[in-house]
């Protein structure tokens, strides 16, 4: 296997990775918010800071950039 075809797999795993982390945070700080441990805005200032901290750290340890987008609501 060449070294692009080996660095093409290890992004995917690490994407993957990404998205089960984030889907673990999400879970946890919606199952705080239904208790009332937290609100909507702590959540979605919780959300933004995991996101933003994931792309910081892809970028500086992988040199892999992730594009977030953020909704205007």
């Amino acid at each position: 296997m060449d070294k692009n075809m080996e660095e093409k797999e290890a992004q995917a795993k690490l994407g993957q990775g990404v998205m089960q982390a984030l889907i673990k945070v999400s879970a946890l700080e919606k199952a705080l918010l239904q208790k009332g441990l937290l609100t909507e805005t702590e959540l979605a200032e919780a959300l933004a800071f995991v996101v933003s901290d994931v792309a910081k750290t892809a970028k500086e340890e992988l040199g892999v950039v992730i594009e977030v987008e953020q909704d205007s609501d």
